[in-house]
């Protein structure tokens, strides 16, 4: 959704914080599978339907830690996911690749739980920017429980991270963009309530984790 102008809603226009950030989720969506499918021109004989297959073994992997976003804060997210990342002995530029371009394919196929699992990934592995998808995700409680409590840590840390120079991976050339999440989460965090706790399911049994070689 965009204003009458035919642009995106800025701070100045804002008049309800769940369409500008329900706009912005669209937009960081389409980013996130424009760089899964460049990246995927890269890698060699291996077809999109290759990739799915591939991508969607990061689900059972990450099942506990995707679950564990519902209910827990972003520290406590951050800690079950790094083990993980630790456990894989996979090189961190590696799974980086390999996560972007599952995040995009998760989105392009509707799996949120590999989208979740790949954002969290990135997260982990020093790019704090992603985190921004999981407060998405939380808000809008799609694939995850509505959680406009939970969802401002993973905005705010975005936005900090963008405040220190790092890379806005999701639309660059909209000024402004942090800023105007932050403010229509911190306006959804003031009327938002947490949702009661859950119990966090347990892992599945472990499956390979995906790995794609990306052309130089």
């Amino acid at each position: 959704m965009t204003n009458a102008k035919g642009g995106f809603t800025d701070v100045s226009q804002m008049s309800d914080p769940t369409i500008v950030l329900n706009e912005q989720f669209c937009l960081a969506r389409t980013y996130a599978i424009a760089q899964s499918e460049k990246l995927m021109t890269q890698v060699q004989g291996v077809s999109a339907a290759d990739v799915t297959a591939q991508c969607k073994q990061l689900a059972p992997l990450l099942k506990e830690q995707v679950a564990s976003v519902s209910v827990n804060n972003r520290p406590a997210v951050i800690d079950k996911v790094s083990s993980f990342v630790l456990s894989t002995g996979m090189a961190p530029s590696q799974m980086a690749q390999t996560a972007r371009i599952c995040l995009g394919d998760g989105y392009r196929v509707d799996d949120m739980d590999v989208a979740l699992a790949s954002a969290l990934i990135l997260v982990v592995l020093g790019e704090p920017v992603y985190g921004e998808l999981l407060g998405h995700h939380l808000t809008a409680g799609f694939g995850t429980s509505s959680r406009v409590d939970l969802a401002y840590e993973w905005y705010q840390a975005s936005s900090d991270a963008v405040a220190r120079g790092a890379t806005q991976v999701f639309a660059p050339g909209q000024a402004g963009r942090a800023e105007l999440i932050l403010t229509a989460a911190t306006e959804m965090r003031g009327g938002g309530t947490g949702a009661a706790m859950g119990t966090v399911p347990q892992p599945a049994a472990a499956n390979s984790v995906p790995s794609f070689n990306i052309a130089q």
